[in-house]
């Protein structure tokens, strides 16, 4: 696997999960730091990957209070509105950048795959943003559970997409490295 996308990939799946044991035990900020430094190396061939630089070095900053506090307090939900956007951006960057270096592999199929995934992934969370707003107004019974579990697991599958297609884009890197 190629170092970039090693660090990407790890550092993306550090991000995702929040394991919590009185602290958030996969931190966030090492997370970032990781895609961050990934992204650093491919700058060079694909400035393209300036914007998610950036991003992902402010998000480094931003997430530090969140290995202390859940995403649970009512006190922090402006905090982490802005945090899920900034990560939302990341996403989108990461995106363009793939699509750049498919388009630099000359490879059609893969960049069509990414740009389908892209729009998938961004309507599916559009929707499941849109669908979450509602839900504190949802009197608590089954139909909000059933919800729940519903937006958990295709937050999940959506994850894991993008994770799948990190882990290709590492292959068609290191075919375009050579």
């Amino acid at each position: 696997m190629s170092p970039i996308f090693r660090k990407i990939f790890w550092g993306y799946i550090l991000t995702i999960f929040d394991i919590r044991i009185f602290i958030d035990i996969l931190i966030d900020p090492i997370g970032y730091y990781l895609i961050y430094s990934g992204i650093k190396q491919l700058i060079n061939k694909f400035p393209i990957g300036n914007k998610s630089k950036y991003v992902s070095l402010a998000l480094i900053f931003y997430s530090i209070p969140s290995i202390f506090y859940e995403d649970t307090l009512n006190d922090w939900d402006w905090y982490y509105g802005i945090f899920s956007l900034m990560d939302l951006i990341l996403v989108f960057y990461l995106f363009q950048l793939i699509i750049e270096i498919a388009k630099a592999a000359n490879d059609p199929s893969f960049e069509k795959r990414s740009l389908w995934t892209g729009r998938i992934y961004f309507i599916n969370i559009f929707i499941i943003y849109l669908f979450s707003s509602f839900l504190p107004n949802i009197p608590l019974n089954n139909s909000l559970i059933f919800i729940s579990i519903i937006i958990l697991l295709s937050t999940l599958v959506l994850e894991i997409m993008f994770l799948v297609l990190l882990w290709a884009t590492r292959n068609l890197y290191v075919k375009l490295d050579e």
